[in-house]
């Protein structure tokens, strides 16, 4: 059997099955983009289907753009990895954590370890996603106020840990924590400084966090699959609501090409297309370099099931194990993905760089979905030539 790229239009055409009403793929090796195909509906109801201008609503893939952001004022002198959060952001001082005893019990104690800017980094800082605290029940019926991202983490510093810093690993805030400690370093918003240092160097025209209104008219409707079989449209109820919340952790809406233009530059080793320089290709590999050993590691596979065989680094998931995790791309080939179904990986080995887009809330399908797509392009840039 040959595999080529009409297969996987064939796959992406089949994706409605699973309530996705469209979804969007690019492709690039070496800057060049040798696969790009979407199909669907960008809003079903108006008829309007997917185009290149269609926005896309990034979530958890704002998380890589963060990092980058931060690795930029690491490389020039700013903080370092071990350096207490505290120093910089005072609020974090004297956290409280949640002690379990050998039977069960739960009680609040102060915290014996302090956060250290590397923790934010690894998700092992002992943040949490939980919407269940008094404070952040607060913060979400706030939705749509003037809130920043400088109350956004006020709040969290009100939370208790989840468990000392440095001891477990849990998906989290953590990089909303991050983006504001590249705001207090530089000044500025971090939708600012991602702007002037990593967007329109780039030339990512598209992307942004407050939406103009040809913008929000492009934006991609998310359905699911309703109890009668026919799409549906379905809300998404977001932590980040609000004209100034601009958020470290998800928020940043764009286009695919614009998202690729991004995974591209983290595949040729922080260098983009048109030669600027967004990153020293030594601190790519030290992002996606494995942190998480032991306990860690399991705490992580725990929580995706569906990256047995990666590990994670700074931010990002990161290939360790082929046999582990059946994946066709080689070792050290990095990524993320978003709670309404995107997903990026960026492989410096070959320079090849994918970023699949569709919103569809918490459909059980992603897992698959994901790993279907990323083999199906290996296999396809194999037949094709493109890789030999």
């Amino acid at each position: 059997m040959i595999i080529s790229f009409d297969d996987l239009k064939a796959y992406q055409d089949s994706l409605q099955k699973y309530g996705i009403g469209g979804n969007d793929l690019a492709v690039y090796v070496n800057f060049k983009p040798v696969y790009r195909y979407m199909t669907g509906w960008q809003n079903m109801e108006e008829r309007r289907q997917i185009t290149k201008d269609t926005m896309y609503k990034m979530f958890s893939m704002t998380k890589p753009v963060t990092v980058t952001a931060a690795m930029q004022l690491y490389e020039c002198g700013f903080f370092q990895l071990d350096d207490e959060l505290s120093k910089y952001l005072p609020e974090f001082t004297n956290m409280q954590v949640y002690e379990k005893s050998a039977v069960g019990t739960t009680r609040i104690v102060p915290a014996k370890e302090p956060i250290r800017i590397r923790h934010l980094f690894e998700m092992t800082a002992g943040f949490d996603y939980s919407r269940d605290s008094e404070e952040m029940k607060q913060w979400i019926s706030e939705a749509n106020t003037n809130h920043t991202l400088a109350d956004f983490t006020r709040v969290i510093a009100k939370i208790p840990l989840q468990f000392e810093p440095g001891t477990h690993w849990l998906y989290s805030v953590a990089h909303d924590v991050l983006a504001r400690l590249v705001e207090v370093l530089t000044g500025m918003t971090i939708g600012e400084y991602m702007k002037k240092y990593i967007f329109d160097p780039i030339g990512m025209t598209s992307a942004t966090f407050h939406m103009n209104a040809e913008q929000e008219r492009n934006l991609c409707v998310h359905y699911k699959l309703g109890t009668n079989g026919n799409l549906e449209r379905e809300n998404y109820v977001s932590m980040y609501s609000g004209p100034r919340m601009e958020g470290g952790g998800a928020g940043l809406v764009m286009t695919v090409d614009d998202y690729a233009k991004f995974t591209a530059m983290l595949a040729n080793r922080g260098v983009a297309e048109n030669g600027e320089r967004i990153l020293a290709g030594a601190t790519v590999d030290l992002i996606r370099t494995n942190r998480l050993t032991g306990s860690l590691l399991e705490d992580y596979v725990n929580v995706f099931p569906a990256c047995a065989g990666y590990g994670y680094g700074l931010g990002v998931r990161t290939l360790i194990d082929r046999a582990q995790s059946g994946a066709l791309s080689p070792i050290g080939e990095f990524g993320w993905s978003g709670v309404l179904g995107t997903y990026m990986a960026a492989d410096p080995t070959n320079k090849v760089a994918i970023v699949h887009a569709m919103q569809a809330n918490k459909d059980e399908n992603r897992p698959r979905i994901r790993k279907a797509i990323q083999n199906l392009v290996y296999a396809a840039l194999e037949y094709e030539g493109i890789l030999k």
